[in-house]
């Protein structure tokens, strides 16, 4: 399986800093959480859609909300949005 990041995903996830640890505990934790995403979203597949894009389904990690798209029959996935839970979403019921 193939996992592919957006210009606008990838740019959210380096904007991950601590006030609370070393940059290099956090580098650390950047390398541990991209393969924490990675592979959180090739094996939840197409379980959980999202109710606010078509074609496109999210999962959680670390409080992280990540959005993606299952192409070529599930064999690419690709990362649309990464963003902290506590950030404002706009969910249309």
């Amino acid at each position: 399986m193939i996992v592919q990041w957006t210009e606008t995903a990838r740019l959210r996830f380096q904007q991950i800093k601590s006030d609370h640890y070393t940059q290099q505990e956090t580098i650390e934790y950047k390398i541990n959480l991209i393969r924490r995403v990675e592979e959180k979203v090739v094996s939840m597949g197409t379980i959980m859609p999202s109710r606010e894009y078509r074609n496109t389904y999210y999962c959680l990690v670390d409080r992280y909300v990540v959005s993606y798209k299952a192409l070529d029959q599930g064999e690419r996935y690709l990362i649309t949005s990464f963003k902290h839970g506590a950030m404002k979403r706009n969910l249309k019921y």
